[in-house]
């Protein structure tokens, strides 16, 4: 267990995540891990080489970003429809200006190349200001600003992210917080190879196997020698 923490300690989680009791190891699980992955395409484990720093750009509300990030009427539904159409996934995360986190998602963990061009080539990123006046459209076609939407999903910290599935019903009767498909997630909170391996995680909809986040990122780890 001392070894464990301490791999998950080097790839960026936080103290409060390593709290909490990992599941025991059984064989059927790793079994099923590895039979889920064996014909899907993972990304390199990291940077084979040291790369210049991707630099993240301020926007108009000191928001820390990316230039990649595109402009939202905030309709969720329908920004959710482009991002399917156009073959991503999208994630919404919440931030704010002066945000510790939210500058260290954009300046230490996007800044690397090879997680900023695997979110870029596979994600659409909605970036929410937990303060924001802005009008969005939740799913379930409520409208509120976006600090009323930050309280409308329960979002007290920043920057928490919200991975949505591929699809959602016309008539859905459900928030964001309700249909995302993974915890609400800290970006910023966590390393570069968390981060990372929960990107992969989602792109693969390792989410739909029932089986942990936490065993499939322990078992890159140690494709890194980490574990």
């Amino acid at each position: 267990m001392i070894k464990l923490i301490s791999s998950l300690v080097l790839a960026g989680f936080c103290a409060l995540t390593i709290m909490v009791p990992l599941a025991p190891a059984h064989a059927d699980d790793q079994q099923k891990l590895e039979a889920f992955l064996k014909d899907k395409s993972l990304p390199n484990i990291s940077d084979p080489v040291e790369l210049p720093a991707v630099k993240a750009i301020r926007d108009a509300n000191g928001l820390y970003t990316q230039k990649w990030v595109g402009e939202s009427f905030l309709d969720l539904r329908e920004d959710l429809a482009e991002a399917t159409n156009a073959g991503k996934r999208l994630l919404i995360v919440f931030e704010q200006k002066g945000c510790i986190y939210c500058k260290k998602f954009h300046t230490e963990i996007l800044s690397k190349k090879y997680i900023n061009e695997y979110v870029h080539e596979n994600f659409v990123l909605l970036q929410i200001n937990l303060w924001g006046d802005r009008e969005v459209v939740d799913f379930d076609g409520t409208t509120v600003t976006e600090k009323k939407l930050a309280g409308r999903w329960g979002v007290v910290n920043t920057p928490t992210a919200f991975f949505m599935p591929e699809a959602v019903a016309k008539d859905s009767k459900k928030s964001g917080r309700e249909l995302a498909v993974f915890p609400a997630f800290f970006p910023g909170a966590f390393g570069p190879l968390t981060t990372f391996d929960t990107f992969t995680w989602v792109k693969i909809k390792g989410y739909e196997t029932g089986l942990s986040f936490q065993r499939f990122h322990i078992r890159r780890l140690k494709e890194r020698g980490l574990g």
